[in-house]
């Protein structure tokens, strides 16, 4: 018996023509358009389930990074503390810890000081948050579901913070570090609010691991406990 024909082993062994090869794009694409032309796919558990691509996640990042700004503005005009930048708190919790051993024995200040209640709330709260995160890492961090989930959380959260500060009829804008806009216990809460949101952001940010890996700023130890 003959040999196969050369030419016949070659036709088995080549790779597959190019234009099979570019035509996954074009696949992507009318899978993607065949999305919003039926909306009833978004709700599918299939898509929600799916984990966004960390490469096009970049506006929607922006957009965390503004509300942090947003936010440490707004709080910081009022009490001197940051909701989301937690480094500054934890340097002021120090030096109240500081003070403590300053100036001889029995002329030293031992008071708690309303600013420090305030930096040791937004700091406590701002874990708490952060732990929050823990609930993605059991559905998935990157999966639509949880990242549509935990920013309606952050939502939730800041529209609480709103409510709070309003109904408190307290000031916006302080004149001196001595002389804080907010003092009464519902501005307490509001701060709370404020870094729960900020503190479940960050962990969110993270997790998408992008060049906005982190959109709210605290230093790595803290980040390690949260985490």
């Amino acid at each position: 018996m003959s040999d196969p024909a050369p030419s016949s082993v070659e036709k088995n062994t080549l790779p597959p023509p190019a234009i099979s090869r570019v035509s996954s794009p074009n696949k992507d694409s009318s899978s993607s358009m065949q999305l919003w032309m039926a909306p009833n796919n978004v709700f599918s558990k299939e898509h929600l389930m799916s984990e966004v691509d960390p490469a096009r996640s970049t506006y929607p990042l922006l957009a965390y990074c503004f509300m942090t700004g947003y936010i440490d503005a707004v709080c910081f005009s009022a009490v001197f503390v940051w909701c989301a930048f937690q480094t500054g708190n934890t340097v002021q919790l120090a030096l109240a810890l500081a003070r403590l051993f300053q100036g001889p024995p029995g002329h030293r200040d031992g008071s708690f000081h309303i600013a420090d209640k305030q930096a040791l709330t937004s700091i406590t709260t701002f874990l708490f948050g952060a732990f929050l995160g823990r609930i993605g890492d059991k559905i998935g961090a990157k999966t639509r579901l949880w990242l549509f989930t935990g920013t309606f959380l952050q939502c939730l959260f800041t529209m609480s913070a709103a409510l709070c500060i309003w109904k408190s009829h307290e000031g916006s804008v302080s004149d001196a570090r001595a002389d804080p806009a907010w003092t009464n216990a519902l501005s307490f809460v509001t701060i709370g609010f404020m870094s729960a949101s900020m503190g479940l952001q960050g962990i969110m940010g993270k997790r998408v691991n992008t060049q906005f890996t982190t959109t709210s700023a605290f230093h790595s130890f803290s980040w390690s406990l949260s985490i």
